[in-house]
């Protein structure tokens, strides 16, 4: 059935909360609540209503017709498949099904551990008012998190705060400290990093870690205190899968224990041998519980199979309503079912991802699932209310600038492609990127000077959202990598610097015939040039002074790997080798 469009032309939006309910995306249910179907329709007519005339649900709507058009596409594909069709790919298929067999590792141990509505839990325990009511940390016009008690009523993360109001007339709203959660992270982050020093935090509140090697130690320590105990005498076998994943539940749930005993908050816990199944495995006992996966292949496989589509962590609401509607596939094991056609019509990449997941295999490394840098990114987004001044907007890109570099810096890495975000007040997305010649990050300045033109050029009259993506990294972890000692002709330097500092003169002249009804931001943008040697986009109006420190530094870090040809002046920064371990080669 086809939902009426909340347009002009078609006049306000029709249907239910349920049939609407999928163009939310904070109307998913979450662990830790139980709730009837009655319930959950209650609330999906709220929302519904509460939405319908907003431009939000407009674009919600523009979005999924979309989507439908794309599910008719592949129905019509479908129906002229014919077996013949099918048969051409079977060989393709089978062949990586068997590669997928072949290459299941099964001999890591990981765990997925996720702090309980972390910075709700955080604020009640400060507040101790609080236990047992429901809380909101944010506002009217944003949720970042609520607690339990909260989500009875349906508030969810993420949710629009006037919709949640009404959800739950006496719900408290809290404003977020996320210097405090900081710090509360780095205390139970300490903790994680005594059984895996290399784990991978995935955001505040959620990190992977791989506790094979502290797992089999707390065996090996165990076995010897057997040994002693039987006056040196100790049987001599193998250990079984079953004492593996048993120490890791006893190692999981002291873990846990020494979080509450240092932070007095709960944590839940996933444990498999892969990430995925750990992930997915971290929502089964919420909250304050753990679940185990057994690191076997047939458990594995009869694990993964049972879930629902959506369950699987990359299958999103949209990747979901086209496999039920269009494939009608709904469980994993369906996907393995109709794993021909399902390669036979959607793209390699998608299909290989959703075939893996149907092997119930997946990546033993505690990152990315692609471990090339060139695949990695690190990316902020900021929402807020609609701003339509361009100064204002370049006041955001800005601090999100500074904010990325830092978190840049902390994970010594830095990029060569940066990509920017942008939410208008219709919420239509757009985005614009550059790829560069030289990695950067660190700088906020930098990064700003390259999103500002990319900004500019997409024009935007109302934002509500922005962001600052950057990708195609580098581990410069090295402090040898970082620091290059270059020799540059003193003559080619001297004529690039002197011809950099008349065109800083000439535009710092040219300030003074500005009409007054220039704006400011003009002023900005209009006076920027690029240094010479780094290629940074400087404001002139900080002097020549500082613009003569900006470029020593450069020099003395040797930035400039070379001139350049006559006809390419900007210089090129030599690739680096990112590091490696020793378990990237096994």
């Amino acid at each position: 059935m086809k939902t009426g469009k909340a347009t002009e032309e078609n006049g306000p939006a029709t249907g239910s909360g349920n049939e609407n309910a999928h163009l939310f995306h904070f109307t998913g249910w979450k662990a830790g609540t139980e709730m009837s179907a009655t319930e959950k329709s209650k609330i999906n007519q709220v929302i519904f209503e509460m939405s319908k005339d907003s431009k939000y649900f407009q674009q919600a709507q523009r979005n999924d017709e979309k989507t439908r058009e794309k599910i008719q596409q592949f129905r019509r594909k479908i129906e002229v498949t014919r077996q013949s069709d099918l048969r051409s790919v079977t060989a393709t298929v089978d062949r990586l099904m068997k590669d997928f067999e072949d290459s299941r590792d099964l001999s890591q141990i990981f765990c997925v551990v996720d702090m309980d509505m972390f910075f709700a839990a955080v604020e009640i325990r400060d507040r101790p008012e609080l236990k047992n009511k429901p809380v909101a940390v944010g506002g009217m016009s944003m949720i970042s998190t609520a607690n339990y008690e909260a989500r009875k009523y349906g508030v969810r993360s993420a949710m629009p705060g006037f919709i949640a109001k009404k959800l739950c007339p006496h719900l408290i709203f809290v404003k977020s400290d996320f210097a405090k959660y900081k710090k509360v992270n780095k205390v139970f982050t300490d903790i994680f990093k005594e059984y895996d020093p290399n784990l991978r935090s995935m955001s505040l509140d959620e990190a992977v870690l791989n506790i094979t090697e502290y797992v089999e130690g707390q065996l090996l320590l165990k076995k010897a205190a057997q040994a002693l105990k039987n006056n040196g005498s100790s049987k001599r076998h193998g250990i079984t899968v079953k004492e593996r994943y048993s120490m890791a539940e006893s190692v999981v749930n002291e873990m846990r224990n020494r979080v509450y005993e240092k932070t007095k908050l709960t944590c839940s816990a996933g444990i498999g041998p892969f990430k995925t199944i750990a992930k997915i495995a971290s929502d089964f006992n919420k909250p304050n519980g753990q679940h185990l996966v057994l690191g076997d292949r047939n458990t594995a496989m009869s694990f993964i199979r049972k879930l629902p589509i959506r369950k699987v962590p990359g299958i999103g609401k949209v990747q979901e309503k086209i496999l039920q509607d269009a494939f009608n596939i709904h469980t994993v094991e369906e996907i393995y079912k109709n794993r021909y056609l399902v390669y036979h019509l959607l793209t390699p990449v998608t299909a290989k991802f959703l075939l893996r997941i149907s092997m119930g295999c997946g990546s033993n490394n505690s990152g990315d699932d692609e471990d090339s840098a060139a695949n990695k990114s690190v990316s902020l987004e900021r929402t807020f209310r609609e701003i339509r001044e361009f100064s204002l907007m370049c006041e955001k890109l800005h601090d999100i600038s500074h904010t990325l570099a830092k978190q840049l810096e902390s994970k010594k890495m830095k990029g060569k492609t940066v990509t920017l975000k942008l939410k208008t007040s219709n919420f239509q997305v757009r985005n614009k990127q550059t790829s560069l010649k030289r990695y950067v990050g660190w700088k906020g300045e930098d990064l700003f000077n390259i999103a500002l033109p990319l900004m500019r050029s997409l024009k935007p009259e109302s934002l509500r959202l922005m962001g600052i993506k950057v990708s195609g990294l580098i581990d410069v972890s090295s402090a040898d990598s970082r620091k290059v000692t270059v020799a540059i002709p003193r003559d080619n330097t001297q004529h690039f610097i002197s011809e950099f500092l008349r065109n800083n003169r000439q535009l710092s002249e040219n300030k003074n015939d500005i009409t007054p009804n220039s704006s400011k931001v003009d002023l900005l943008v209009d006076t920027i040039i690029p240094c010479p040697v780094c290629a940074v986009k400087l404001d002139s109006s900080l002097g020549n002074d500082k613009i003569n420190q900006h470029i020593d530094l450069c020099l003395n870090n040797g930035l400039l790997t070379e001139l350049g040809k006559a006809d390419e002046n900007l210089p090129t920064r030599a690739k680096k080798k990112s590091k490696r371990s020793l378990r990237d080669y096994f």
